[in-house]
């Protein structure tokens, strides 16, 4: 673990832990107890003849720290133990269990720290009967993560709270702790658990033992892949990369370093876990019952399944059975003593039979939690858990709420034996604070029903990076800037106590550096107060001197990352790498942190300090330096002309048209683009009907024969979430472009009519316009039908292209007849198109013999996509704004216009936040002769 240092904590800084929450066994001070005089041993650790493996791994790590902190080996003894000097008891033995002291007396994950008379410590909790041998240096031989092994947690505590030590990093130069020849403590009375009682990732469960598997995460910002990376290991891992023979060895050495580091910080505790749990039946029971996946869809396997079909509802609870029998089915990922997952599919495409459909909730918000499901999904987990209580009395299951079913049922009382692990995926984007609220919304209201009806409920929480999930080391195309928001992991961690989730939680991937210190810190006791976990993390890892620009360019990247006003309103459609350099990481506050970087590298003389700084600059600020300068240099600042008036000689009150030709770089889409708007009238009368949308960035409103049916805040979403659609399916059956009017008739259709409908080219179309009709129906894949192939999709129909020259129209085609056994047909209107007139545009589509079938709803979205063109441009007479237009093509109108020389200048700003101001222009103004 390398060589420590003098770090300036002292026991002073160790008993801030005393407060913020965690009980007390008792509150008498004790005499003060000497473990270490002069560099050698004052105290005896003490285990049973026979200690069970977290005894054992709990006196090694006792051993370590305090002769790290003192250089004196204090001695671990099993037998004869003298009655004089001080004794500390790790586990429970002879001498405890004289006390009353058992290990069977605590509850789960409980453990005591206690004085007994003038020289004698206990240190246990709650352990497993396990007994077997423990070799320190062999992780393998540990006790396991879900193990019971309070007695290390109680002496991870004794460490923290009464000798200062602090495990800020897995990284050789990550623990921070006091150097002192002479150790003395003063000890009060604890006993307590943690507080969440499941504390654990993906690291922990599925990951571990990957040698990256922790910090290569949380510690720097590269690709693994990259020189960068392994200049970070370099400085991370001094002793291990100069000593290991080769990199397996290396590796190892690294695992083991991330093993301990989570061990001290007691990830692990009881395995509430929950995931996608329907994977093994695709194999299973594809051939044998294909009536229990979802109704029109292809069978995959990732296939959802009908969750109305009672057989399927009787396999599932045989499985639940068979697990609690001790005969796990074919293809579970949990095992024993993890409550039976019951957790759909992570895919859409639910089943649409009649049983189904009467579950599905209408729910037109753009968000992704939402409660679509949420009536179905539970319904099923229901009727399973209610065969599950008959077979299995006492017996549980555990579910997400998740996706579409996120939200608690509004229509289904779940029953009591049913643990809820509600999946928060917005805890790393605070910034999007509508979308956040949305989802503080739901978790709120799980925690409400969870008070109620007593229920379980964990989390399934998601690190590693914010906006940039997926960029560093995982096919990064780009360096990312450091996602940091511990002060809203603070209030979450104080809601999530609040509201009854002390199942605990699982994180799909870590946080960034301190970010993660204190997550791992509040699962133990959310109460904690995160100033003073902060203090902690900066001053022990950089020192007092170094910390303090430390912990301000820290504020400068928390700021950042979580302020709103920091985002343009349109973040939703720019790339990362252009969100977060173009907007986040701006020159001027690369520049403000380079200064305190500076700071920080001038205040570092001593070890570990110098090493840590140095650290931060390897793993962080040299990925960040870099991604600043390549966006730089592959994003061009916007050119800009500005177009002289004409007339150089007005009158004071005439308005001045002043034009700009402003390119930016790049491209950006605007739009809407599955927030649905829908219309009042349930049913419109046949006939044509006119259909507008209007959006500006406030509000978008939808129009029906000239009347406004229905108005919404007009919330930028990307394009990749779903298209803009004409139709009442979801997103991906739309009108792509930017959309003036549409013209539809309602007159009911059956598939088998659909030989005589025609298809006429709108006659304002230009060469670069393609109009796309498709039709869709719920035939089986395989089904043979004249002109209907059979798509990749499994839906059966057929798509047709038509182009022509402005004034030309599309040929006349009949489409393909269609079998009468189709139930219904979905319209896609499809419109793309390259050329400069591609606005305004008016689809009429109708049919001779009558008119198409018309939904009996509707959903209407608008996007349109802008290329190279400027966000806003700023004008100005000399210094002073005149105006701001961020409509193309960037005229302004400049009225009462004062007499004299006037020196004009345009700024254009670009969707990459870049900015060039014109050459300016001079125009002369007189008053009336």
């Amino acid at each position: 673990m390398g060589n420590f240092t003098g770090v300036a904590l002292g026991l002073a800084l160790a008993t801030t832990l005393s407060g913020g929450g965690i009980a007390a066994g008792g509150q008498h001070l004790a005499a003060a107890l000497t473990l270490a005089r002069d560099g050698q041993p004052a105290a005896l650790i003490v285990l049973a003849a026979q200690p069970t493996r977290a005894a054992q791994f709990a006196a090694f790590e006792l051993q370590y720290h305090v002769q790290k902190i003192t250089g004196a080996t204090l001695p671990i003894a099993r037998t004869n133990v003298p009655p004089e000097g001080t004794r500390i008891f790790v586990g429970e033995s002879g001498a405890t269990r004289a006390m009353g002291l058992c290990s069977t007396n605590f509850a789960h994950q409980e453990y005591l720290i206690r004085v007994v008379g003038p020289a004698t410590i206990i240190l246990m909790g709650r352990d497993a009967d396990d007994r077997g041998a423990v070799d320190y240096a062999n992780a393998a031989t540990w006790p396991g993560w879900y193990d019971d092994r309070a007695t290390c947690f109680a002496v991870h505590d004794f460490l923290e709270r009464f000798c200062g030590v602090r495990w800020l990093n897995p990284t050789e130069s990550g623990t921070a702790l006091p150097i002192t020849s002479t150790l003395t403590v003063a000890v009060t009375d604890v006993q307590r658990a943690p507080f969440f009682k499941m504390r654990t990732g993906t690291v922990v469960d599925w990951l571990y033992p990957a040698w990256d598997a922790y910090d290569a995460g949380t510690g720097t910002l590269w690709a693994h892949d990259s020189p960068g990376y392994s200049n970070y290991v370099a400085v991370a891992y001094p002793s291990a990369f100069a000593q290991a023979a080769n990199d397996a060895a290396f590796r190892t050495a690294r695992a083991r370093a991330a093993k301990l580091f989570m061990h001290r910080q007691r990830l692990g505790g009881q395995r509430f876990l929950c995931n996608h749990s329907m994977n093994g039946y695709y194999g299973r029971f594809r051939d044998t019952h294909p009536e229990w996946f979802a109704q029109g869809h292809p069978i995959t396997a990732n296939s959802q399944f009908c969750y109305a079909n009672t057989g399927f509802v009787g396999q599932v609870a045989a499985d639940a059975a068979a697990y609690y029998d001790g005969q796990p089915a074919p293809g579970q990922w949990w095992k024993s003593p993890n409550t039976f997952p019951v957790a759909p599919q992570d895919t859409g495409g639910y089943c649409t039979c009649a049983d189904c459909e009467q579950w599905k909730n209408a729910d037109a918000s753009v968000y992704f939690s939402v409660g679509r499901v949420s009536d179905l999904v539970f319904n099923f987990i229901n009727a399973v858990a209610t065969r599950l209580q008959v077979t299995h009395p006492g017996k549980r299951l555990i579910a997400l709420a998740y996706d579409g079913y996120a939200a608690p049922p509004t229509r289904v009382s779940l029953n009591t034996n049913v643990d809820v692990q509600f999946c928060f995926s917005a805890n790393q984007t605070p910034y999007k604070v509508a979308e956040y609220n949305h989802e503080l919304d739901h978790l709120k209201a799980w925690g409400e029903e969870a008070r109620r009806s007593g229920r379980n409920l964990s989390l399934w929480m998601y690190g590693w990076g914010g906006i940039w999930w997926g960029q560093a080391g995982r096919g990064s195309t780009f360096n990312p800037l450091p996602s940091y928001f511990a002060h809203k992991a603070d209030e979450q961690f104080k809601l999530y106590r609040d509201y009854n989730y002390q199942q605990g939680m699982f994180y799909d991937g870590w946080l960034q550096e301190v970010d993660a210190y204190i997550s791992l810190k509040l699962m133990d006791d959310p109460s904690r107060n995160v100033e003073t976990l902060l203090t902690d993390y900066f001053v022990g890892l950089y020192g007092p001197r170094a910390g303090a620009p430390m912990r301000q360019m820290y504020a400068v990247l928390e700021d950042t990352y979580c302020n709103p006003t920091n985002y343009p309103w349109f973040y939703a459609k720019v790339s990362p790498e252009t969100l977060c350099w173009g907007w986040l990481g701006t020159a001027a506050r690369m520049a403000t942190m380079s200064n305190l970087m500076a700071q920080a590298k001038a205040a570092a003389t001593d070890e570990p300090w110098m090493t840590n700084v140095k650290l931060f600059e390897t793993g962080t600020w040299d990925c960040m330096v870099a991604g600043r300068r390549h966006f730089e240099e592959t994003h061009p600042a916007p050119t800009i002309g500005l177009t002289s008036p004409t007339v150089t000689v007005f009158t004071v009150s005439t308005p001045i048209s002043l034009g700009v030709k402003a390119r930016a770089h790049g491209s950006a889409i605007f739009g809407l683009a599955s927030k649905n708007l829908w219309s009042s009238n349930s049913v419109l009368a046949q006939g044509w009907h006119h259909v507008l949308a209007t959006h500006d960035q406030d509000k978008m409103e939808l129009f029906v024969d000239g009347l406004s049916q229905e108005s919404c805040p007009y919330i930028p979403v990307g394009l990749s979430q779903g298209r803009p659609y004409l139709g009442n399916a979801a997103g991906g059956k739309g009108l792509i472009g930017t959309l003036d009017e549409v013209r539809f008739s309602s007159c009911v259709r059956h598939g088998a009519e659909t030989y005589s409908n025609q298809l006429v080219r709108p006659p304002d179309a230009d060469t670069n316009s393609t109009l796309l009709l498709r039709f869709e129906s719920s035939l089986p894949e395989g089904s043979v039908t004249s002109g209907c192939p059979v798509w990749a999709s499994g839906k059966h129909g057929t798509a047709m292209e038509f182009h022509g020259a402005d004034g030309v129209s599309f040929p006349t085609v009949a489409l393909p007849v269609l079998p009468s056994n189709v139930g219904s047909l979905e319209l896609w209107l499809q419109l793309k198109s390259n050329g400069t007139n591609d606005h305004g545009r008016i689809f009429t589509i109708w049919d001779d013999a009558g008119g198409w079938q018309m939904l009996t709803t509707f959903g209407f979205g608008v996007g349109y996509t802008t290329e190279s063109h400027a966000v806003k441009v700023d004008y100005f007479d000399g210094d002073t704004l005149i105006g701001t237009t961020t409509t193309y093509p960037y005229d302004l109108t400049w009225t009462n216009v004062a007499a004299g020389t006037h020196i004009i200048k345009a700024r254009a700003t670009d969707f990459a936040n870049l900015s060039t101001v014109s050459t300016s222009v001079t125009i002369t103004v007189v008053g009336n002769p």
